[in-house]
């Protein structure tokens, strides 16, 4: 992605997660992916509203979408471990 995309996904990535080591990672692992801030938002929006998108007909999402969904929940996994009580 150009520079002003880069920023705003890095920008975005760091007003989501305040553990300092993963935005830098995240931001570097979704830039490598040349995803546009489309794409990332698509992303966002299958991850808040997966049941519904799919109620309404849209395909599952692929390719750098699919992609940038597993590095999002794989990053909010990693902060946010499921409790084992």
């Amino acid at each position: 992605p150009d520079l002003q995309a880069r920023r705003t996904i890095k920008t975005w990535v760091n007003s989501q997660w305040k553990f300092m080591p993963l935005p830098g990672q995240l931001s570097v692992e979704i830039n490598s992916m040349n995803a546009t801030s489309a794409e990332l938002t698509e992303a966002m929006n299958w991850i808040a509203n997966d049941e519904a998108l799919i109620s309404d007909g849209h395909h599952l999402p692929a390719g750098r979408v699919a992609a940038l969904i597993d590095a999002l929940e794989q990053a909010d996994q990693a902060l946010n471990p499921p409790d084992f009580e």
